[in-house]
């Protein structure tokens, strides 16, 4: 195993339980093995042992949720030979790792260069992976509990390596999808139960192919709360602000490497405490944060990685 891939993919998780608030993290390192980097509020941050999750191809993307009620955490990547893989984590602090039906009964191929996002709903014991098709078409996997099949057809093109970051209302069926176009504009698709509608995301900044976009939402008393963020392609990590029932403005938050990946969370348990993901200097991943949506702070200089 090698040190952290520059410019690694990005996915991070939350949950929270008897014990509060936990947060995962995911990675890839020089070699494509996948890795994880977590907090605990009892110990904070730190390495499991091993934290190996699985091989994925190089520079493809990740993406995680907590399921079942935080009992379960869902780690998805594409392997080498483009299958959309998925490894399963349960068993609290003495689990394991094993693979998961998408990846042992499955065969559903990715573009090489396709990111990955999904949506766990417990309400509905569904999950949703979104991933890039050849063709540069955003494609949807649903399980509904017991299997996977191929979900909604209609979802735009986006250009090669699009981020892709999905997210939803937990309690309900609304989805948004963040990701570039052709002309590689960052856009925001969202369904409203019925259909899918453009929606008024246009932030601020140019932006490269394959900018780190990512999106961290909430429901405030009917309302949605949304905090995307993204790299712009002079390597400044930004946040746009959705608040109640119109975007706000975009903000600059702090300098990254070039072509540095992101991840968000919403901490459970928490005011909406809201965490981002991205690589400050080559070998390492920073943590940004606010803790009322509005102002953003330092949080960790450097997690935990292992080579």
């Amino acid at each position: 195993m090698g040190p952290i891939l520059n410019r690694t993919p990005l996915a991070a998780c939350a949950f929270s339980d008897g014990n509060g608030a936990h947060i995962r993290v995911y990675y890839q390192d020089t070699e494509g093995t996948v890795k994880e980097t977590y907090y605990d509020d009892k110990a904070g941050w730190a390495l499991r042992n091993p934290d190996v999750i699985g091989k994925a191809k190089l520079n493809t993307g990740i993406a995680c949720c907590a399921w079942a009620n935080g009992t379960q955490i869902r780690v998805y990547f594409i392997d080498a030979n483009n299958k959309i893989c998925e490894r399963i984590y349960e068993g609290g602090a003495a689990g394991s790792w094993h693979d998961g039906t998408l990846s042992i009964s499955h065969d559903f191929k990715a573009a090489p260069y396709s990111k990955l996002s999904c949506i766990g709903y417990d309400q509905y014991e569904s999950l949703r992976v979104y991933y890039q098709d050849t063709s540069n078409k955003l494609r949807e996997l649903i399980f509904d509990g017991s299997k996977w099949k191929e979900g909604d057809n209609s979802l735009p093109t986006a250009c090669s390596g699009s981020a892709i970051s999905a997210n939803a209302h937990k309690e309900r069926q609304d989805r948004w999808i963040y990701y570039q176009d052709v002309s590689m504009n960052p856009k925001e698709i969202w369904y409203d139960g019925s259909r899918w509608n453009n929606g008024g995301f246009n932030p601020t900044g140019v932006f490269s192919p394959c900018a780190g976009i990512k999106t961290a939402m909430w429901n405030n008393s009917g309302n949605s709360e949304i905090r995307n963020v993204s790299v712009s392609d002079d390597n400044m990590l930004r946040v746009t602000t959705y608040t109640g029932k119109a975007w706000t403005g975009t903000k600059d938050l702090t300098r990254t490497i070039t072509g540095s990946d992101v991840a968000c969370v919403i901490v459970p348990g928490t005011n909406h405490w809201t965490r981002v993901y991205y690589q400050a200097e080559g070998e390492k991943i920073a943590e940004y944060g606010s803790n009322d949506g509005q102002n953003w702070s330092l949080m960790q200089a450097s997690l935990p990685t292992s080579n």
